[in-house]
């Protein structure tokens, strides 16, 4: 199942922006949401329902278990567009999962619908 990658954080979800993300982010974040990192497919570029992004310039080396703990900007700075700039993510294992805790953990929300 492919979804918009986003993060649920104080009870509020917003997208990722596609700034720096890459391969390896794509990993951290299907680990963290079905324990397999295989990635089956991401891509940049797309437009999303969201209308702010949580954060920005994601880098992650690999050795994260979430993209919380991955390098990027502080929660709520961002210079993206949810009309060019949210990732499509397909994990190999499980389908969306969406945090209703508000702690931060990664999401996918099919057709882009929470």
């Amino acid at each position: 199942m492919t979804g918009i990658l986003s993060l649920n954080y104080q009870g509020e979800t917003r997208a990722v922006c596609d700034d720096h993300f890459d391969e390896t982010g794509a990993q951290v974040a299907c680990l963290e949401l079905h324990g397999d990192p295989t990635v089956i497919e991401y891509s940049h570029g797309h437009a999303c329902d969201y209308d702010n992004f949580w954060t920005d310039d994601i880098i992650c080396n690999g050795n994260e278990d979430r993209i919380s703990d991955c390098q990027h900007t502080a929660w709520g700075n961002h210079n993206c567009d949810h009309t060019s700039e949210c990732i499509q993510l397909y994990c190999a294992a499980g389908g969306p999962q969406i945090d209703v805790e508000g702690t931060g953990r990664v999401s996918v929300s099919e057709n882009n619908i929470l």
